[in-house]
């Protein structure tokens, strides 16, 4: 429903950004709230449209707008973006969106975020 409305384009990096996907998810939920929800509304139909999807559209745009799917690769010599812990996203956003609560790092996520985090650093340096 996003993509309806002016000020709804998606640059192809989107899903390596949290805090665009996290406002798409609110927005989302925002909109079922308001349309066909169990407490569904007109103020909050007018709601989501003045001010929740422009507000989230905003922040979006803002944090897409120098950005591009190249950025996000540790080298130029890289063939394919190498996304930290990106094995992991179904059981994270499970833990988001199902049971609704913050998700904790297992000791093993804790040891390749920070071997993928020196390698990261180790890429800057150079």
């Amino acid at each position: 429903m996003y993509r309806r409305y002016p000020g709804g384009a998606l640059r192809s990096c989107w899903l390596w950004h949290p805090t665009v996907v996290e406002e798409l998810w609110w927005l989302r939920n925002a909109h079922h709230a308001a349309y066909p929800g169990r407490g569904a509304c007109w103020r909050d139909v007018g709601d989501w449209h003045d001010r929740q999807r422009p507000g989230a559209a905003a922040r979006i745009n803002k944090a897409l707008s120098v950005c591009e799917l190249t950025q996000h690769l540790d080298s130029a010599d890289r063939g394919a973006p190498d996304v930290a812990l990106a094995r992991h996203a179904d059981q994270i956003a499970d833990t988001w969106t199902t049971h609704r609560t913050t998700p904790e790092p297992t000791g093993p996520q804790l040891t390749e975020a920070d071997q993928h985090d020196r390698t990261e650093d180790r890429g800057r340096i150079r």
